[in-house]
């Protein structure tokens, strides 16, 4: 028997003959002392003790799991309220979700805070889809006053708007192919700019996307060089370029 206050009223947990516990003896008058006690609707607290039932708690810990459950509770209802949100129909799924959780429909609160999330991670999913397009738009415009700036052969400052290409596109994790033509643009004009130790790192990292990417071996890449050095050159370097062709034929 486990006492919920010093009044006579008191609450029996005893078994079925399934062997299952269950809540008896909550007068009408009680259960609505106790949800005023508790400052929570009527609704909010016969749901309650289902909760004790199904758990099976040991009816020396029901007031005590009770009143935690109750705390719980208000918790989650101060939280809905206080919720904000740009999307008419999140807010309107929340505030149905408050008022389910209000009267204790606590599944069908689950349904719908699990319809709200859904629609707010589709929302998500979409401006990262337009927040990554306008990245590599921007990226694109640097890259693009890098070519502008090397024609005009101003190799330091082409390569500071290829590295600017390169520190944006690096935030768009899609954006790998992008990312090894800014770098290897960044390398090529640090080169002809005569600043070799500033090119090999970009250029490595370009070196590696594209033989990753095209199973470019080492030996491959010698045999192109050598080819290259017996013209009787005094040096070769590699420069990758690529195209995207897109056809339809009838």
């Amino acid at each position: 028997m486990a006492m919920f206050d010093q009044c006579d009223q008191h609450v029996t947990a005893q078994y079925n003959a399934a062997g299952n516990i269950y809540i008896q003896g909550i007068s009408e008058e009680r259960h609505e002392r106790l949800a005023a006690e508790l400052g929570v609707t009527r609704s909010a607290l016969t749901s309650f003790f289902n909760i004790l039932e199904q758990q099976q708690v040991p009816p020396e810990d029901l007031y005590h799991i009770l009143r935690q459950i109750a705390t719980s509770y208000k918790d989650l209802q101060a939280k809905l309220q206080r919720f904000t949100s740009d999307d008419p129909a999140v807010i309107t799924l929340k505030q149905q979700a408050r008022d389910a959780i209000e009267i204790g429909e606590f599944a069908h609160a689950e349904i719908l805070l699990n319809d709200a999330s859904a629609k707010d991670l589709e929302a998500a999913r979409q401006l990262q889809e337009t927040a990554a397009t306008r990245l590599l738009s921007a990226a694109a415009s640097r890259a693009a006053n890098g070519d502008l700036k090397r024609t005009q052969l101003a190799y330091a400052e082409a390569m500071g708007y290829y590295r600017q290409a390169v520190d944006v596109v690096e935030s768009v994790p899609t954006a790998e192919l992008e990312l090894a033509e800014y770098l290897n643009a960044w390398g090529f004009t640090a080169h002809e700019a005569g600043d070799y130790a500033g090119a090999q790192p970009a250029q490595e990292r370009a070196l590696a996307f594209f033989q990753n990417r095209f199973d470019l071996s080492d030996r491959l890449l010698e045999k192109v060089l050598e080819t290259a050095l017996e013209r009787r050159v005094d040096a070769a370097d590699l420069y990758f370029e690529h195209t995207t062709t897109d056809s339809v034929s009838l």
